[in-house]
């Protein structure tokens, strides 16, 4: 079983997202999203099939700078039109090599 970090298994870490209480969305460099958890059907009602492969916009088509750390409120709406809002936080995460 592949290791992610100080020698725990990489499925400890995927459990980590997938059960979490709040939304995960996960991003590449680009900012289109690879992975979402379960709370993001739930509080969004997107399905993966839904965002995976596309740019994330949270709020108004708005497309924020994830490429470090940040906290911010925004207000959108779920997939039946909704309000929500939110505080998100973004958070960076690095392989080994930089990437």
């Amino acid at each position: 079983m592949e290791s992610i970090l100080n020698g725990v298994p990489a499925n400890i870490y995927h459990s980590l997202i997938k059960h979490n209480p709040d939304p995960i969305f996960i991003l590449d460099r680009n900012g289109f999203v690879i992975e979402i958890n379960r709370a993001v059907e739930s509080i969004f009602g997107y399905r993966p099939e839904d965002v995976i492969g596309k740019r994330c916009e949270l709020a108004n088509g708005q497309i924020y700078d994830f490429s470090g750390f940040s906290s911010y409120e925004i207000t959108t709406h779920n997939k039946n039109g909704q309000t929500l809002h939110l505080q998100v936080k973004t958070l960076p995460m690095f392989e080994d090599n930089g990437n």
